[in-house]
């Protein structure tokens, strides 16, 4: 078990870790994401982070066979996370199929709504920020 110290480095949200800082990193990882923004709060990085670190150290203590019933408890657990992020994957474009396929009608609703809406009388708050916008 190894007790040598360990940084955590975490990068700015949509940013990441500056260019200039990889070289003086031992390794560097990315947690996987589902979907088009692949950028998480900078805790919860941190977290899941500091969470596999410490899954990892317990994993090394407990040996080879792993006997340590904890550790056991810790790879099912894992197991079954990595089973259900198998199958969301798998999943994730029928899901996406179907919320959109609920959402849109709202959306639709929303937009007929706002594009019949009459425009705010006069002297009304919308109507006067409007009209100081014209002036300036």
């Amino acid at each position: 078990l190894s007790t040598a110290p360990a940084v955590l480095l975490l990068g700015a949200e949509g940013e990441g870790v500056p260019n200039a800082l990889f070289d003086l990193v031992d390794c560097c990882v990315e947690i996987p994401q589902l979907g088009v923004v692949r950028s998480l709060n900078v805790h919860v990085s941190g977290a899941i982070a500091v969470w596999m670190f410490a899954r990892q150290v317990l994993l090394k203590a407990a040996g080879p066979a792993g006997s340590d019933a904890e550790v056991a408890a810790l790879r099912t657990d894992l197991n079954a996370v990595n089973e259900k992020f198998r199958l969301f994957r798998e999943e994730m474009p029928q899901l996406e199929k179907k919320i959109l396929a609920k959402v849109a009608p709202i959306i639709e609703k929303y937009e007929a709504r706002s594009a019949a809406a009459p425009p705010p009388p006069p002297g009304s708050p919308k109507t006067r920020s409007k009209e100081k916008e014209a002036t300036s």
